[in-house]
């Protein structure tokens, strides 16, 4: 008779400094141990977490990155002082003990494809939907119009959040930045179809140059405007969401919303899980070939899987960043997905099927890799652009 057959503990830590991980990987965590206790497991398990140290690889000073989030999760987890589970989490590991468990297995990637399955795990109460919606009404969104949340990465979030930057960690990102003026067109576009814009950030480089009344900076608003709460409100309760791939769109993400994902890298690590994702390819231009890579030559030699300026710059590659016309057509195309619940295919069809085929053959080649044993993609749901690959020929050869 086995102990752990019939009940497994499991201690873990919270990455709770940056939101994409506070937000992704505890739902990830909740979605799946809903998923095994139903369908796969007989056994029970009961689960502690406890909070790392605000220290970060030496560099990284920081609270809990939203603690509006915090107070949403608590009611979910089991969470007590690092100082009472480290300690316990340091002694499992040495005596090996089997029906206990210490580490943080889980990540933000739903690779088993079941946020299509089960309801979000986190819920806002109806005081908090009421202060939320006249919050809203402040901010200028009229009762009943429905908004959309533009999230764009720049360099200066964490030139902020580090208190002693390291030059090696920013500049690694680097090729994740974009042109938030480039959204511009696009977002003109989405208020001639009557939804409003919110430019979502904490701190952000640039404001967006527009007089357009519909279009709200709320990165840049007063800090009693842009609160923690409304952070996640809005993202929880947007009719979709635009983002070049960061922290923020794990908001809608836990809380099942569609996002059009604009300007992403690494190719090999898109999200895939849900048919609500559409995605927007971004062009890389090898300088030796002087043309833009094909799928396959980018998926073949790695270069789909590079999360670091330096190895591009290495290897002669720039990627290019949408234009102002990719995206604004990627736009319209998200317009038609939402319209037909994300059910239909543009006349793109076998342009779409083909990226996938090529993809999932080349990418989950990596997947049971023993060196990251990380499963990247389940089902491939999410949709790619008609209008890039029409536009992009090659791409697909």
């Amino acid at each position: 008779f086995s102990f752990q057959k019939i009940f497994f503990i499991r201690v873990g830590f919270i990455h709770n400094q940056r939101i994409g991980h506070f937000a992704g990987n505890l739902e990830v965590y909740l979605t799946r141990k809903k998923y095994l206790e139903e369908k796969k497991e007989k056994r029970k398990s009961l689960d502690i977490f406890y909070s790392p140290e605000t220290k970060f690889f030496n560099y990284y000073h920081r609270k809990t990155c939203n603690t509006e989030l915090e107070k949403l999760w608590k009611k979910k987890l089991i969470v007590l002082p690092r100082t009472l589970v480290r300690p316990v989490c340091l002694l499992v590991r040495f005596l090996k003990l089997t029906y206990l468990h210490c580490g943080s297995e889980f990540e933000d990637r739903d690779s088993l494809n079941l946020f299509d399955i089960y309801e979000p795990s986190l819920k806002f109460s109806e005081e908090q939907i009421l202060y939320g919606e006249k919050e809203k009404e402040l901010l200028g969104i009229p009762k009943g119009k429905k908004f959309i949340c533009l999230i764009v990465r720049d360099e200066l979030f964490l030139e902020t959040i580090y208190k002693n930057p390291d030059k090696n960690e920013l500049s690694k990102h680097k090729f994740r930045n974009t042109n938030l003026q480039n959204y511009i067109s696009a977002c003109e576009f989405l208020t001639t179809k009557g939804y409003y814009v919110l430019r979502m950030g904490v701190h952000a480089k640039d404001k967006i140059k527009t007089d357009n009344k519909m279009i709200i900076d709320y990165a840049y608003l007063q800090k009693n405007k842009r609160t923690e709460f409304m952070d996640i409100y809005l993202g929880a309760n947007c009719e979709f969401c635009i983002s070049s791939m960061l922290g923020f769109d794990a908001i809608p993400y836990i809380f099942r919303k569609p996002i059009l994902f604009i300007n992403g890298l690494p190719i090999a690590w898109y999200w895939t899980f849900s048919k609500k994702f559409f995605i927007l390819p971004r062009n890389l231009f090898s300088i030796k070939l002087n043309r833009n890579l094909k799928l396959k030559e980018i998926l073949n030699n790695d270069i789909g899987y590079v999360y670091n300026s330096k190895i591009f710059n290495d290897n002669n590659i720039i990627p290019h960043e949408s234009t102002k016309e990719e995206i604004l057509e990627a736009v319209k195309e998200m317009l038609y997905h939402l319209k037909n619940n994300f059910n239909n295919i543009l006349d793109g069809k076998s342009n779409e099927e083909k990226y996938w085929k090529i993809f999932s053959r080349l990418v989950n080649k990596r997947k049971n890799d023993t060196d990251n044993p990380i499963y990247l993609h389940g089902i491939i749901k999410s949709k790619i652009s008609n209008s890039f690959l029409k536009n992009n020929p090659d791409y697909l050869k």
